[in-house]
């Protein structure tokens, strides 16, 4: 993909000469330069096209002349800001020199100190230009002379001198013998050259003849120094500025270890822009396909084929659908069937449009085997599934079946014994209500028996007496002597509920003829006392029942959720399994969907059926282009009932400056703060893009309104390209299913697992700096035409 570099600085036809050796060494690599060489580019450049256009481009590369002066240090300014953009990748600096060597000792003059990085990474600050050398002597010796330099009296820009230790200098520094004044030894200070001459003299060395023109400061010592060899220098640090690259523009050629490390940085960026177009792309068509491509999950187990349809629905698959059984023309359109078990009833017959079958029932039966005697799952409903837990894994799943089955026990003995000891519960109830209603009918019914007073009224010729105790009994029986018939009843077997269900006044009935039954009030006492105790025993088997009622509809409930615990556990044990099955054979499953692609796309992307062609292109040029391409790829293209909308979108990227200056002159003696203006003037350019985008979309609308087009080329920057797209979709009826191809000046995918936002979309993804032209739009839409 193409590589993207500015140039500042120099004539357009030096630059021209740069990019052409750049282009024949890298013939596989294509790149575009923006140049901006004369005082109203450099403008434009960081006025306008920074950092709006900047960053929208990501600009790969950026060649700049080394200079002097104002200029020098505004190019300098820019840079930084640049820098600062932090864009990923950051952007190359290279600088140019007119030659190498004579451009890195004027850089040295102008700018002090410079970093020089070397071939080998090494860095070294240098001050004086003397240390660049064309070579550097092999025969030189290797001189530490830190016994010899207690000081460093240096010379500043001012004329001053500045005293330093050895060890306050930084690794990695050079000092040459211009900038000394003075070295301060074991007893004197001397010149740079005699001091040279006595510590060579001490460490009995002879120099080249070419000698050392300083010391170089490394971290273990100071050592003599011969200069730095040019041809090893690749970079420059200066104001603040890091260049990894540097281009001797009398040398460009392979020959030149500075041009091919520009070379090879430029190869590099292209390679990374190719691997991110393959990225997006495949990205994008897998977007395309989730949108477009129907998938039907068939087959006689609901549980599996709608988990089946739903997992691939979260992978972002739209048009997922379920199928029990296919009826004869059910499919309309290609369509890949994935059979995940046998069909409910009949095989398929005959389809307009037969589906790409895969049987998958053989290969996924095999992962519900643990569910086998554990539940029928077979016939379970389908139920959405929401990830609560972590995925199960097979000891999981047998712990939980564990856990499921001791509380089934659990429930099944208490449920038990619940029923019985309601049953118990229940008999006892009953012989207190027995007991109750005999209490009732001695001592409350309206034949109660009466209370002994020691009398009884006239006319009575006939008697029962009822009293636990004989003695009593006796006594009473003396008070009627007058009474012919008369009877004593013991009451004294009758002392709890069991005894007194048998009790049975029916045999005493014909007493109450001419007669009464009377009890005794010690009797009655003790019967009135029983009938307490009888209601408190009924009251605690009431509660006694209640808490059996209450048992059995918790174990009966409790049945009911380990019973929906145990579907639940089937189907995330099928969810996981699929799920696991899924992510495995993705890649397979992919490959089947190219294979239908191939198929799907001949009835919407056919080159052969297209005849009406809508072009929405950005600016003029490239309407031509894409009309060109139109003619090399669609044999029956009708020119005559195509359309090309006129009107060019271009969003502003700043206001214009009349506007900028209006809105600042309303602000008046207002004050308001920077911040606050620039929000304003934010605000603006939102409203004038709102405006101009409305007005677009209303000529688009009024040239295709009712319009009938096989196919829609829209070519723009993707926040309106998709709005454009959107447009089309919802608003104008005609054009709703008809193919639309977006071409972007960008690289862009949706997200992963996500589909293309609109059906019968494509995507074309292109990295240009300029207009296109007919090759490169016939080149990108020939691709999307593989069918």
């Amino acid at each position: 993909m193409l590589v993207k570099i500015i140039a500042l600085g120099l004539s357009p036809a030096i630059w021209k000469n740069v990019f052409h050796h750049l282009r024949n060494s890298l013939p596989d690599h294509p790149f575009a330069a923006g140049i901006f060489s004369s005082a109203e580019e450099m403008e434009f450049l960081t006025r306008e096209f920074f950092p709006h256009h900047w960053r929208r481009e990501q600009i790969d590369l950026l060649l700049c002349e080394a200079g002097t002066g104002s200029n020098w240090h505004k190019r300098l300014a820019f840079l930084r800001e640049v820098i600062a953009e932090q864009s990923a990748p950051p952007v190359a600096l290279v600088l140019t020199l007119s030659t190498l060597e004579h451009g890195i000792k004027q850089l040295i003059q102008a700018e002090a100190p410079v970093q020089l990085q070397l071939d080998n990474q090494s860095r070294f600050t240098v001050s004086d230009p003397a240390f660049i050398v064309r070579r550097f002597p092999r025969e030189f010796p290797r001189v530490q002379v830190d016994g010899h330099i207690r000081a460093l009296r240096l010379r500043n820009q001012s004329g001053r001198s500045s005293e330093v230790t050895p060890s306050a200098l930084p690794p990695g520094s050079l000092i040459g013998f211009s900038e000394i004044e003075s070295v301060v030894g074991a007893g004197e200070a001397l010149p740079p050259a005699d001091w040279l001459k006595a510590t060579l003299r001490a460490e009995k060395i002879r120099l080249p003849r070419n000698g050392s023109p300083g010391l170089i400061r490394e971290t273990n010592g100071i050592f003599l120094c011969p200069g730095i060899p040019i041809t090893r220098v690749t970079g420059a640090s200066l104001g603040g500025i890091a260049f990894p690259y540097l281009l001797d523009l009398g040398q460009l050629s392979t020959g030149s270890r500075q041009f091919s490390a520009v070379r090879d940085a430029v190869r590099r960026a292209g390679n990374r822009h190719s691997r991110q177009w393959r990225e997006t792309t495949a990205r994008t068509r897998l977007a395309e396909a989730k949108a477009d491509l129907p998938i039907v999950c068939g087959g006689g187990l609901p549980l599996v084929r709608e988990t089946f349809a739903a997992l691939l629905k979260d992978h972002g698959f739209q048009r997922c659908s379920t199928l029990a059984s296919p009826a004869e023309g059910t499919f309309r359109e290609p369509a890949l069937l994935l059979q995940v078990g046998a069909w409910d009833g009949a095989e398929p017959g005959a389809q307009v449009e037969e589906p790409h079958l895969v049987p998958l029932a053989d290969e996924l039966l095999p992962l519900f085997a643990p569910l086998d005697g554990v539940i029928e799952w077979q016939a379970l409903p389908y139920r959405p599934y929401t990830a609560t837990a972590a995925p199960l894994t097979p000891e999981s799943f047998a712990e939980q079946l564990e856990q499921l089955a001791a509380r089934r026990r659990k429930a099944r003995d208490g449920l038990s014994m619940a029923e019985k000891r309601g049953l118990l519960l229940e008999q006892e109830l009953q012989v207190l209500g027995a007991a109750k209603d005999k209490l009732a009918e001695l001592l409350e019914a309206r034949a109660a028996l009466q209370v002994w007073t020691g009398a009884l009224p006239r006319g009575v010729r006939q008697a029962v007496v009822f009293s636990h105790d004989q003695e009593e009994a006796g006594a009473v029986m003396q008070a009627l002597a007058g009474i012919a018939k008369k009877r004593w009843f013991d009451l004294s077997p009758y002392r709890d509920a069991d005894t007194l269900r048998t009790l049975s006044l029916d045999p005493l009935r014909n007493y109450l003829d001419g007669g009464v039954m009377v009890i005794t009030s010690t009797s009655r006492e003790r019967l009135k006392r029983l009938q307490e105790q009888v209601a408190a025993d009924i009251a605690e088997v009431t509660r006694g029942l209640a808490e059996c009622r209450s048992a059995l509809r918790f174990y009966d409930e409790e049945q009911g959720r380990i019973a929906a615990g145990t579907e639940a556990l089937a189907r995330q044990w099928v969810h996981d399994a699929l799920a696991d099955w899924l992510e495995q054979n993705m890649a397979a499953l992919l490959e089947r969907l190219d294979a239908l692609r191939n198929r799907h796309e001949r009835r919407w992307f056919s080159r052969a059926l297209i005849s009406r062609v809508v072009i929405i292109s950005s600016r003029g040029e490239n309407r031509a282009a894409l009309l060109g391409a139109c003619r090399e790829l669609f044999p029956g293209l009708n020119e005559e009932h195509s359309r090309v909308v006129p009107y060019e979108y271009e969003p502003l990227d700043v206001l214009p400056a009349e506007d900028r200056k209006a809105a600042r002159d309303a602000e008046g003696a207002a004050a308001v703060s920077r911040e606050a203006l620039q929000a304003k003037l934010d605000d603006a350019l939102v409203e004038r893009n709102r405006i101009l985008f409305e007005n677009y979309l209303n000529v688009v609308t009024a040239d295709l309104e009712e319009l009938r087009a096989d196919l829609v080329l829209i070519e723009q920057r993707r926040e309106p390209a998709f709005a454009i797209v959107e447009h089309l979709r919802r608003r104008l009826p005609a054009l709703e299913d008809t193919p639309v191809i977006v071409i972007l000046p960008d690289y862009w995918a949706p997200e992963d697992d996500q589909p293309l936002p609109w059906h019968h979309t494509r995507v074309v993804s292109l990295r240009r700096l300029g207009a296109l032209t007919t090759e490169e739009c016939t080149k990108h839409l020939r691709a999307l035409y593989s069918a």
